[in-house]
């Protein structure tokens, strides 16, 4: 895009910014109310209607890793996005890396002469997205009641030892939220989560939570429906130990990862762990970040990618195709619950 075109755009952005501050004031909303609000587009991964060219994408390649990811359109579904690629818990020879099994994708920064222009979700507690696992099987068996049962039995172990208060209730959200603590008993293969980034002080924070998948729905779209109080808030890569409500009258990006294991818990982040899973869902203020930013998110490349199985490296390790098909996320209303699928409800019911 050129200077003159990156110009208009964030002009435009700063006076819708300008628009809705005003229609904000003018309705005077002191108390939003849950109920009755409808749903709030925020992006969409359509030809139709939005552009590919506004998400970067990023993956363990970027630092070394054999991981590989793209975001495209589909023309067989409609023009609609999907995310898909590779994932290699496989270091290659010499990796300066720990870990490796991750992508991820955002929509990027809009800058503003006000700032980054960010979403204010305050009148809708809920965050839908419509998705659909295309490699899922339509006549598999859903995996959703071993997981429930799994979760079932994480969630008696945490109740079970002998641990703070306080710290026993973030282990249980954090359980609830990203399936940390689950180990050998989570399904294994890809796994997805949604992170949201807010325009706050602290700009490694990232809240996140699992994209718990209806898995009895097979490769159908599916509207998952994940309340914005059960964010978990991560710091470098981390759950921190110290929760705070999320800023939600200032969300800036909205994004999904997949990765092959799910987020530890510890009260400090650890140290000489480069290239977390995280940390490529955890980019921040740049969408072009330079060397010195390792997992510095990228534009998706226009095509298709080759997804085929990394080359082979001095310590071996798992590889799987995941793709998924993403349509929207809109932030909603009370009365639009109706599409949670069930086994999200299984899944969030086997924690209450």
């Amino acid at each position: 895009m050129s200077y003159f075109g990156a110009l208009r755009d964030a002009l435009a952005r700063s006076m819708d910014v300008a628009v809705q501050a005003t229609r904000t004031a003018a309705r005077m909303e002191v108390v939003p109310s849950a109920r009755s609000q409808g749903a709030y587009p925020l992006w969409s991964i359509s030809s139709q209607r939005g552009n590919v060219r506004d998400f970067v994408i990023g993956c363990d390649k970027d630092v070394g890793g054999l991981s590989s990811c793209n975001l495209a359109y589909d023309d067989a579904d409609d023009g609609r996005g999907r995310f898909y690629g590779t994932l290699s818990s496989e270091l290659p020879r010499k990796a300066q890396i720990q870990r490796s099994g991750y992508a991820a994708f955002r929509n990027k920064n809009r800058p503003t002469i006000f700032g980054n222009q960010t979403w204010d979700t305050t009148l809708h507690p809920y965050l839908l997205l419509r998705v659909r696992n295309r490699l899922a099987s339509p006549h598999s068996p859903s995996d959703t009641p071993s997981l429930a049962s799994a979760l079932h039995t994480a969630q008696a172990r945490v109740k079970a030892a002998t641990r703070h208060h306080d710290e026993q209730q973030l282990d249980l959200r954090a359980l609830h939220a990203i399936g940390s603590g689950l180990g050998s008993s989570d399904t294994p293969g890809p796994k997805y989560f949604v992170n949201i980034q807010t325009d706050g002080p602290v700009t490694s924070d990232l809240f996140q939570h699992r994209l718990w998948l209806d898995h009895s729905k097979g490769s159908e779209w599916q509207d998952v429906v994940i309340p914005f109080a059960d964010f978990v808030l991560l710091n470098a890569g981390t759950v921190a130990s110290s929760q705070m409500e999320m800023m939600r009258e200032k969300v800036r990006t909205i994004g999904i990862s997949a990765t092959l294991s799910s987020p530890g818990y510890t009260s400090e982040p650890r140290k000489g762990q480069a290239g977390r899973p995280e940390e490529a869902a955890q980019q921040v203020d740049k969408d072009t970040a330079p060397a010195a930013a390792p997992s510095a998110l990228r534009a998706p490349r226009s095509g298709s990618q080759d997804a085929s199985a990394p080359a082979r490296g001095s310590q071996r390790g798992q590889t799987f195709n995941f793709d998924l098909g993403v349509d929207g996320v809109w932030a909603v209303g009370e009365d639009r619950l109706d599409g949670i699928p069930e086994g999200v409800e299984v899944l969030r019911d086997s924690l209450l």
